[in-house]
Formats: structure tokens, sequence, C-alpha cells
């Protein structure tokens, strides 16, 4: 079950050096250690610690989790020359340590001992507790002494105790606490609030904390006493009472059986282990988890019982009975808990809650969460946003966006709806901290979140080839420190350290894979494994050219500098091949792994363009190649500023671009290519020498110098680009004479058998509603996997790439041809353009004005199915103007965009469980506006498997 837990890094007089939202159901929040700040942990529905927390130590890190998976990592912890304390709020307003995973390596081991004695009841944690102990004393958190049960001496007296054994003669290092005689903090250090008052002892002054992490080590020769044991009679075995409780069908019910037992010990301070609850089996046997069968799961975890029925049980479950032990380890009577489940009777009302999610910070988006066993209406929650109790003008949905007004402000929300089961609701949520504009002040050293590096694999997974490890990360590396190791089916390959290995005869049907080790720029510790290649093929095998490429995802959010569009995969035969990907458009780049993503610093403008095309070339490594236009979709951000100036009218009609050929046919000389074009040639231009029509492998230079393998062929070259009036070009060259080699003048090459270019042409009837089809034609065989692409005036039409083309009302007007790509039978590399249709006429509109502005009729979006895990969502589209068949679909959970969920239908996964899920379409109706409906939110996911999370 996700939680939000609140953690405030406050220093040694209690103020607040920052503070950070952890949800359990995200991935960990990673925070750098402060030198002698303390960790505060706060639950927000109740304003208290968490019951328990469970730490790990991993090397200097300190690992944290509040239930399954860690969700803290504090970043060199154990290096701080005063580690700080993990604190939690108490009921009676009082402060309580956490145990820490292992002491740091340098406390000593007689500080260790030393430490045990801090008060009567600290659990023997050794040398878990301990450290807590030690961290506390750091932080300046006043900490129980001895087995006497006083505080720490506030004054420096010589450091004189109580009855004949005196304490070492060293000034106090913690203030006393406030009320010594004070019970209500159980077991463990007892911590004061940070800046306490003292309003049990007003004559006596709050001594100022002594900031050292231990005290100074003790005078020589004390006369320690050994402490009077207890007599058997002061500390009485605790008492367990029974529990009754009641719950909802089909959810699992939790009980605090510890809130009403008692045990207290020869000081009067309560005495209860929450760790040491067990449950009675039939047999008498005590467990900590006992299975009822037809019935359910009972299980104790920190201090509490939790019963899980079975999916199908009916009625109310047997009673079990428990004990439970004070820390001395006396064992309690047996008591009873009995759950009794509300089957339907009227008004069982249980009530709903509501947190607020996100950072109370100037310009960022806080979001309700509420939670209510009884359901939460898809419609009619009303929502009123509040800032220091007052109501903000307008602030009535379900998300508000902090503004500057709200600054040194608390915000909370009021909810009010009728529950699935006609109870009314009224939530007030918890305040949040209040409002502040950036980081907090003063700064601690930046605990910034790490950016985890990755490595991937380039090179081609056969005998001979080199492999070359590609390490990214966003917090930036020294790449001369990255300590490398290969691996052979998993088994380090002895002296392959370097960044690059070639492969060998012995390494053929295995797979190869890399680990990287170094520190980031960022201070982090970063050891990453790549993904194994696929076996190892012989030098021998025949190379296969790939055949496709695909993008995972074609949608950009504007504004975004570096953002990431998707994965880029390539369809080979060769299954061994790794590809390395070309890009037309400078501003993008394609990482080792195949990520496609806009460099650092680059970012779309929706207004500017929105829609962005690029040629994406895949190599296979063995001059095998293959090219695929792609077509992405700019993401409209409305709270994005419009550039200034604004954007360029469209494009005109296309003028085609040529590319010629100079220099002189002859081996060892050098041929260049120019490309000319009047809409604008780029400075991105792809090109492809070819002998013979056969492509050069290798040859993909604006130049290339002739070698004796071209004796007697003739050149050409083919330039593949997007001019500057966004019109795909792909034009060819005439061929030279053939290639003369002087040193052997008069060679009877083998005559190359003369190219018959291929056409293409164009059947059927411009008008809208028509299908328009292409026909290649070419003497020397037309291959079966022609690639088409369709123009209108000259500009490529998105997603129209079929050997057919039905016209639509977007077309009116315009002229329409098509050009065809394709390597005849002869394997001479064609790419014929048809001539152009008349311009394409609409029945509907036989005599057309020029186009007027028409009224948009906005588009909507709804969702279809049920908000339940494993069930499937299906998006329907609305529009009057016409909904087109190219629709982007994004959906969202809580708002958040779901990775990969980009189709028209989304199965839902447990990680949806609680949240609202909602879809965006984006798509150009058939009026041609842009729309980008979101839709209403569903109810929260149920997750039949966890009913109650």
């Amino acid at each position: 079950m996700s939680q939000q837990i609140l953690l405030t890094l406050n220093d040694t007089a209690g103020n607040a050096l920052g503070q950070y939202n952890i949800n359990t159901a995200g991935s960990a929040l990673h925070i750098q250690a402060v030198d002698g700040a303390y960790y505060q942990f706060t639950d927000p529905m109740t304003g208290i610690g968490p019951e328990g927390i469970i730490t790990e130590r991993e090397g200097d890190n300190l690992l944290v989790s509040f239930d399954e998976g860690t969700d803290l990592v504090i970043e060199n912890y154990f290096a701080q020359n005063e580690p700080g304390a993990l604190v939690g709020m108490q009921a009676d307003g009082g402060l309580m340590s956490y145990p820490v995973a292992t002491a740091p390596e340098h406390v000593l081991a007689e500080e260790i001992a030393a430490s045990q004695t801090l008060g009567s009841e600290q659990p023997v944690w050794a040398p878990l507790g301990v450290l807590g102990a030690v961290g506390l004393v750091a932080a300046g958190i006043g900490l129980a002494n001895d087995d006497s049960g006083k505080g720490w001496d506030s004054g420096n007296n010589g450091g004189s105790g109580s009855g004949n054994n005196p304490s070492p003669n060293t000034p106090a290092p913690n203030p006393s606490p406030n009320n010594p005689n004070n019970p209500s903090n159980p077991g463990g250090p007892n911590i004061p609030s940070p800046n306490p008052g003292n309003p049990g002892n007003p004559g006596t002054p709050t001594p100022t904390p002594n900031p050292s992490p231990y005290p100074p080590a003790p005078s020589p020769n004390p006369v320690p006493q050994p402490p009077t044991p207890n007599q058997p009679s002061s500390d009485p075995k605790p008492i367990a009472n029974h529990d009754k409780v009641k719950g909802t069908p089909k959810e699992k019910v939790t009980i605090d059986v510890l809130d009403n037992d008692s045990g207290m010990d020869a000081n009067g301070q309560r005495d209860l282990n929450p760790s040491s609850i067990r449950l009675l089996d039939a047999a008498g046997k005590p467990v900590t988890e006992l299975t009822v069968a037809g019935q359910g799961k009972w299980n104790v975890s920190f201090g509490k019982v939790t019963f899980t029925p079975e999916t199908n049980f009916i009625g109310n479950p047997t009673p079990v009975q428990y004990t439970v032990s004070d820390n001395a380890g006396q064992v309690s009577n047996k008591a009873t808990i009995t759950v009794t489940y509300d089957n339907g009777t009227p008004g069982g009302n249980t009530k709903g809650r509501a947190v607020i999610t996100g950072d109370a910070k100037v310009g960022q988006t806080l979001s309700a969460d509420i939670n209510d066993p009884d359901g939460v209406p898809a419609t009619g929650v009303k929502y009123q946003w509040m800032a220091d109790g007052v109501a903000i003008q307008g602030a009535t949905g379900p998300t508000y966006t902090v503004s500057a007004a709200d600054k040194d402000k608390a915000i909370s929300l009021n909810i009010s709806y009728t529950d699935n089961r006609g109870n009314p609701e009224n939530i007030s949520t918890p305040s949040t901290t209040k409002v502040v504009d950036g980081t907090p002040t003063p700064q601690p050293p930046q605990p910034g979140q790490n950016h985890p590096g990755s490595v991937a694999i380039s090179g081609n997974a056969k005998v001979g080839e080199k492999l070359t490890a590609d390490v990214h990360d966003d917090d930036q590396f020294d790449a001369s420190k990255v300590k490398y190791q290969w691996s052979a089916n998993g088994q380090p390959i002895a002296g392959a350290t370097d960044k690059s290995y070639t492969l060998q005869a012995g390494d053929v049907g295995k797979t190869i894979s890399v680990k990287v080790e170094y520190t980031d720029n960022a201070g982090h510790k970063e050891s990453h494994d790549s993904a194994a290649t696929t076996n190892v093929a012989p030098s021998t095998s025949t190379n296969h050219a790939p055949t496709d490429i695909q993008l995972s995802a074609t949608q950009v959010t504007e504004g975004k500098d570096g953002a990431t569009v998707g994965k880029l995969t390539t369809t080979d035969p060769d299954a061994g091949d790794q590809h390395t990907y070309k890009v037309s458009d400078d501003r993008f780049e394609v990482t080792a792994d195949g990520t496609l993503k806009l460099k650092a610093g680059q970012h779309l403008d929706y207004a500017s363009e929105k829609t962005v095309t690029l040629q994406i070339t895949s190599d296979d490594g063995h001059g095998g190649t293959v090219s695929k236009t792609l077509t992405l979709n700019v993401q409209d951000d409305p709270n994005y500023p419009t550039p200034n100036p604004q954007p360029p009218t469209p494009p005109g009609t296309n003028h085609e671009g040529t590319v010629t050929i100079s220099g002189e046919a002859k081996v060892g000389e050098t041929l260049t290519a120019k490309v000319d074009d009047a809409d604008g040639v780029p400075t991105n231009v792809q090109y492809q020498w070819l002998a013979n029509g056969v492509a050069i492998t290798g040859a993909t230079g604006s130049s290339y110098q002739l070698t004796a393998n071209e004796a007697g062929k003739t050149i050409s070259v083919r330039a593949t680009y997007t001019d500057n009036a966004n019109h795909s070009e792909a034009p060819i060259s005439s061929a030279t004479a053939p290639v003369v080699d002087p040193a052997n003048p008069n060679p009877q090459p083998p005559v190359p058998p003369t190219n018959h270019e291929g056409t293409v042409t164009i059947s059927g009837e411009a008008k809208v509603g028509e299908t328009l089809t292409a026909t290649v034609n070419d003497d020397d065989g037309v291959p079966a996997n022609v690639t088409y692409q369709w123009l209108a005036n000259g500009v490529a039409i998105t997603g129209a790439t079929g050997s057919s083309y039905q016209l639509t009302t977007a077309e009116a007007g315009k002229t329409i041809s098509v050009r065809a790509t394709y390597t005849d039978n002869a394997q001479h590399s064609e790419a014929p353009t048809s001539a152009a249709t008349t311009p394409v006429v609409d029945p509907a509109n036989p005599n057309p004005q020029p186009p007027q502005p028409q009224p948009n009729h906005e588009g909507t979006v709804s969702i279809t199915g049920e908000a339940k895990v494993g069930e499937t969502l299906t998006a329907k589209v609305d529009d009057a103007d016409g909904v087109p068949t190219n629709v982007q679909y994004q959906w969202l959970a809580n708002g958040v965009a779901i990775a990969g969920a980009t189709g028209s239908s989304y199965q839902l996964t447990a990680n949806d469980a609680g949240k609202t899920i909602s879809v965006r379409a984006t798509y150009t109706d058939n009026a041609q506006h842009s729309e980008g409906p979101t839709s209403a939110a569903t109810t929260p996911v149920v997750d039949p498997a966890n009913p109650n999370p």
C-alpha cells in the first residue's frame, strides 16, 4: 500500500533546512546526507511519525523503507563526521528515534559500549540502536542517561549522579528533558521537540545543546558501583486485553493490539516490546503468521495485527489469541482478537480521508488524493483550496497551481461529496508546510537527486568485430576513471578491462556483457551492467541489410529541453547485429541504447511547428543500412509562452532539388557531390554513392575517392534531405563515364548491364473520397518491398506510405504525386517520382471559394471500461468537425503520463491501483483545427488482489 511521508531535515537548533515528499509507490528519493542534521519523518494523515521503518547499509549510503522496497537513499550518511538521527513525532508531542542498520565505521567499540547504558528501556540494538542514540547526541537531542531513569545533568557540576554510582567527570552533552518523570515516552532515547519550552520547571533555563557527537573521555580512575538489580516484584508481567474491531467486507483489517495493553517497568515507564507480539495457532504455538483455511490470513507487523480475508470469504473470521512481551522478556497473558464485518447493515459509513500531494512551492501543482473505502464518485466532488484557512478565489478543481500570492502560507483543501454508499462526506486535508519560492534557506549541501547512469554495447556480435561500452550519465563523469569488465555468459573475461573488446573465436555461441563502475561529477557512486548481446556468430557469416526501423513513441512535449521521444529498434535478418543511428535533424540525437531525444538545450515550440519530420538511418556496421521517415507530434502546453516572432506561413510549391558530381572518373581521384535546391539546402544532407547503381559500402560522405573496385563502373550519388521549405527530397545524380584505372588502362571489365530507369504512375480520379493507386514499371524488375511516399503540392502527406491513398478534404485544390523508392532486380537504386495529378476536386464544394476560417467545434474524448486492475479502458473521440484516423493518445494516472501508454485502449496494471485514470487525445480534425481534449478521470482504480491498498 502506497504511503505519503514528509521528511524534514533539521539542524541542531531545530531549524528546518529542507523538506521532501516521499511517495512509497514511486521510485526511491535520493538525498545527500547533511553533517550534524537529523531526519524527521511525519505521516501527513496523522501528523505523527510512522510506526516503524526498515534500514539497511549499502556502502556509505543508508537505505530506508516504510513498507516494501527502498523508498529513501541518504547518500554518504556513514561518511559524515556527525551522522544525524532518524526520528518521528509521537502522539504526546515528543520525538522517538528509529534504529539504524549498522554503526558508522568511525564509531569506536568503546563508544558503542558506553552508549548501551543510555536508558533502561532502550532495546538491545547493538550496534543497531546505538548508532541511533549516538546520532541523536550529534544532533543535539536529549537522551535518557543510565538505568536510574534520570536525564543527563544539564549543569556542569562535575558529573555527580544519583546514589553511589557517580557519572564520569564530564560536561553533560545534552539538555535535560523538560519533565524527567513523564512516562509517556516508552523505551529508547527521550527526545524533546526542537527548541522546547520548559513549563514544568520555569525557574530553570533550557541549556544550549552541545553539538559534540560524543561525550569527552571520562577522568581516570572513576569508582563505578554495580547498579542495584530490580526486584522481581517491581517489574510485573505485561497485561494483554481483548480487542474487538469492526471491518468492511472483503477488505483487510489492521488492529493496534497494544493500544489497550499495559506494562510498566521498575521506573514506571511503559514497557511493551512491539516486535514481541505472537499469535497462537491451534496447537498453542506462538507464530507471526496464521492462515485459516476458507477465511484468510493473520500476520503481525510493527506492533499491529492484520487480517486479510480470502476473495470469496463472507462472514466473520474465527477469533484468534495473542501474547506480548516486555523488554525483559516476560510474556503476557493470552488475549483474544475478534473482527466483526459490517455485512450490509445500514449506517455503516467509513469516513473518507484525503491528503495533498506535490511540493508547496511557487509554480508547483498540488493534487488531492482521496481515499474512501465506500467509493468516491466520478462526478459531483466539490473542492475548495485554502491558504492559511482562507478560501482561494476560483481554486475549486482537483488540482491547484501554487502562486506567488501563496508564499509563506500553508495550503489546505476542503472536499465534499456523497460517497458511493450514499453517505455525505466533508473532508479537510492536513495543511502543507508554508509555501516557499525556490530552494529552502539556508540550503544544506545540495541533496540533489541522482540521475542514474547506464551502459550499452555498440558493435556486432561477430568474431573479429570490436564491441564498445557506451556510458551515459546526466550527472556527467570523468571517462578516464571508468572501470570496465567484459564477461562472456556472465563470466569475467581475463584482461578484458578496456572500453572496447574485440571478439575472439572462443566467444562463438556466447553472450557478451560489460560492467562499469565510476563516480559521477555529482559524487554518486555508480555501478551498471549492460544488457547482453545475442550469441556471438562466426566471422564467416554473410551480412544482410536491415529492413525496417520502429520508434516506440511519436510525441514530444513542447518547451522541455532535452526531451526524450522514444526507443528506436531495427528489424534485421542478422539477429546478432548491433545498430547505430543517424538522424536528419541536428537538434536531435540517438543515445547508445537507441533512445531518440532532443539534445541538451534544444526544445520544440508547438506554435512554430506542430509536427517534426525526421529521416532516421540505421547502420548494421557491415555496410547494410535502412532509412525511414518518421513524423513526431509536438504536444501543446497551454502554459508555455508563444514564441516571438510568430511562426512562418506554410510552405508553397516545391522546387525539386538536384545533385551533380564534379571530379574525374579515375581510380585515385576524388568525386564531390553538390546539391542545388531553390527551397534551400540544409546542412545535414545524407549521401550514398553508387557504382553501377549499387550502393558502395561506407561511401556516405559528400565526397568519395575512387578505388580499383570501381574500375570500369559508372558512379552516381543519391542525396537525401528535407529542404528549408520542409519538402522531402531524394534526387539522384547522372552517372559518370566508366571509371578508368591508369594502372590498368585497357582492362576488359565485364560489361555492366545498362540500367533501365524505373517510373511510377498514378491511376484514379483526383477527387475527394476517391483512391489513387501507384504503379511502378521497371524493365530491370520491380521488387516486392517498394517504399512509397505520397505528396500534396510536393509536401509529404503524413502516414501516406502505401501503394494507394484515399484523398481527403485536406488535399482539395492541391496536386498529388508519389515517390517510389526501391532497388530493382538488377540491383540499381531507384527513386522515381510520378507526374502530378490535376488539382483535387471536392464534389461537396465543386467551386471552392478561398478557404474561410470556420468556427471550431471542440472535440471531446471519453473513457469506457471498468477501473479495475486487469481490465481494459478504451478511449472514444467525438468531434463534429470529423475525427481523422491518426489520433495520438496519451493515458494518464493521477494526471501523470503513463510511459508507453499511447494506444486507443489501455490495460490497467497494479501500478495504477488507487489512482484515477484519464486520457489525452491529440489530432487535427477534418476542418484542420488542432485539438487536444483530455477526458474526465475515472474513479480510483481497484485492485481485486489488494482491495484496500
